[in-house]
């Protein structure tokens, strides 16, 4: 995919230049051109200057994220949803060890558009004219984002900033919960492979069932709590991730800790407090009112 096809080339070469040779220009000025176009609605402009922060041009790593999301909504309001992936993935390269882009890459593949077709033996996400096999990638989109955020993760341990660290820890648990907590928490006791993608499937995904199953047990019908592992790498099931990640996150930032407690609270109350009874009620007709 070619990201520069417009006059925009010579000008950021120019630049490019400039900042490899110790020059005054710096990627400021390419951000700000980005953002007139972006505010105006020139949406292919704006999409190769924010291509180029993320690609061609030496970058502040803090300000990545953001021009990475801004070129997604261009593609997005360009209709060009297929070029996504390859230009994700070309960023993500090019970013290998920067957490917060990292983390944004992996938000987008969460909230992805999942769908599309298969052409020709290549996914082409979104709509597609001229047919082909309609799949999702809804499981292969969840395991790269968690693919991406167990890359992050030793940088993100290493970073200065203690709160956005903690902050991390708290997302990338969030991100095992996607479609698996609350009334599908028993998905929680599988451990997923992140050593792989999985394939695409035919259909729409998973039809999540909305009402309460009860809450998970082990092989003797003991309650599922998710033990706390030594490390992640040693986790025997997402749970066990997901655990492991609350704590991490109040270890890493002690102010988070009312929070992670507070999240685990919940999801405890979730799975075990009275009100999952209210589904059983015509169980147990003597602790109805009397008509």
């Amino acid at each position: 995919m070619k990201l520069l096809r417009s006059p925009v080339l010579i000008l950021v070469l120019m630049l490019s230049a400039a900042v490899a040779h110790g020059g005054a220009v710096e990627h400021g000025q390419i951000r700000k051109k980005a953002q007139k176009a972006y505010t105006d609605g020139n949406w292919k402009i704006a999409y190769e200057w924010y291509g180029s922060l993320c690609l061609e041009v030496q970058n502040d790593p803090k300000l990545v994220p953001g021009d990475f999301s801004r070129a997604v909504h261009c593609l997005q309001q360009l209709s060009r949803i297929s070029e996504l992936d390859t230009f994700r993935e070309k960023v993500i390269t090019r970013h290998a060890r920067n957490w917060r882009l990292l983390t944004e890459a992996a938000r987008g593949y969460i909230n992805n558009t999942h769908w599309g077709y298969m052409v020709a033996g290549k996914f082409e996400r979104g709509h597609h004219r001229g047919g082909g096999k309609y799949v999702n990638a809804v499981q292969r989109d969840r395991v790269r984002a968690l693919q991406l955020m167990l890359q992050a993760m030793p940088f993100a341990a290493r970073d200065p900033v203690r709160s956005e660290a903690a902050n991390f820890y708290l997302e990338f648990a969030g991100m095992l919960l996607q479609n698996r907590g609350y009334n599908q928490a028993w998905r929680l006791q599988y451990l997923t492979d992140l050593s792989r993608l999985p394939d695409y499937e035919p259909g729409y995904g998973y039809s999540y069932h909305t009402g309460s199953k009860g809450a998970p047990v082990d092989t003797r019908g003991n309650p599922v709590f998710h033990r706390v592992p030594e490390s992640f790498q040693s986790a025997l099931s997402d749970g066990e991730r997901w655990h492991w990640l609350l704590v991490k996150a109040s270890g890493t930032d002690p102010q988070y800790e009312a929070r992670m407690t507070y999240m685990f609270a919940a999801f405890l109350n979730q799975q075990f407090g009275v009100q999952t009874m209210a589904s059983y009620g015509r169980f147990f007709p003597w602790g109805r009112p009397a008509r």
